[in-house]
């Protein structure tokens, strides 16, 4: 339940080549991240706020759409 936790296991399952793990937790993110605590995401979020957060995750998950 935890926005920057699900990005996280995002990066994790791009990197292993998991692409349903990658697109899983992105789309989860991108459901959590509206009612993130603001203060938490500063801590966790790479100082990002939840709408520039919602936006990477949105052109990721676009982009592991398109054929390669």
């Amino acid at each position: 339940e935890f926005a920057a936790a699900q990005l996280a296991l995002a990066r994790i399952g791009r990197r292993l080549g998991d692409a349903a793990q990658h697109r899983r937790a992105l789309v989860r993110a991108i459901q959590l991240l509206p009612h993130e605590s603001p203060t938490r995401l500063l801590l966790f979020g790479g100082g990002f706020s939840a709408a520039s957060l919602s936006g990477i995750a949105q052109a990721e998950l676009a982009a592991t759409r398109m054929p390669a």
